[in-house]
């Protein structure tokens, strides 16, 4: 009978080479991205990770080969791609699995701090979940200016839920959602919303329970940056 040493040795040979075979995938740097995969990447999720590495060819598959090959000697790159890895662990949809892909081609530059600003954007976009960046996308246009495509086309997702006195407990649960996900955006610094201010003060307003009135969210430069880097800003919607 094996030993659990012996069957985990198996284990980890088949991951490698069910993950070096979907590298192959990558026609300029296959061989490179399997060995690091088979170092960094747990003994599960094996399915996600082949997903990625297709979306991961799509995207390296605009670089040329020279400049890939430059860039695969580079420590800082290197970083950059066992994050991606990481991250693509925990992805469970194709379209998230592109966001990643598309970060990472994004990050090729000369300059080091291309690599530090896209593993700040993975990091990002590691504590935003698919809605979220649908949510994001939305402010990425006035409202009055139109965008209407994109609104009609998630019109299920972004439809905005007004409370009334009537409101039923399903509509106040969307509300509430709806809620959490706009303060979290602003958390992390990709909206920002203006405080109302009285006209003849000058001051900032309050409702009848003291709680500060608001303008509607503005994106920020940071959210912008976001949704170019993960390629979002020409998508009318996402593969939900």
């Amino acid at each position: 009978m094996a030993s659990n040493k012996e069957l985990d040795n198996n284990l980890n040979d088949f991951i490698v080479s069910v993950l070096k075979g979907a590298s192959g995938l990558v026609p300029f740097a296959g061989s490179f991205i399997g060995e690091v995969m088979g170092i960094i990447i747990p003994n599960q999720r094996i399915d996600r990770v082949a997903k990625y590495v297709q979306k991961l060819e799509e995207q390296l598959s605009e670089v040329s080969p020279e400049r890939l090959r430059e860039f695969i000697t580079k420590d800082e790159f290197i970083d950059l791609l066992e994050e991606g890895f990481l991250q693509a662990t925990r992805a469970t949809s194709d379209q998230r699995r592109e966001y990643i892909a598309c970060i990472i081609k994004n990050g090729l530059d000369e300059a080091m701090i291309a690599y530090q600003d896209s593993k700040h954007l993975l990091g990002i976009l590691s504590e935003l979940n698919d809605i979220e960046l649908l949510w994001l996308r939305r402010y990425w246009f006035p409202f009055a200016n139109g965008d209407e495509e994109f609104l009609k086309a998630n019109k299920d997702v972004l439809n905005t839920i007004l409370l009334t006195t009537s409101a039923t407990d399903e509509e106040r649960r969307k509300h509430m959602l709806q809620e959490s996900y706009l303060t979290h955006l602003e958390r992390l610094g990709l909206l920002m919303s203006k405080p109302i201010l009285d006209r003849k003060t000058g001051q900032p307003e309050y409702n009848s329970s003291g709680v500060l009135r608001k303008k509607s969210p503005e994106i920020t430069n940071l959210g912008r940056y976001l949704l170019k880097q993960i390629g979002l800003v020409n998508r009318l919607y996402f593969e939900r």
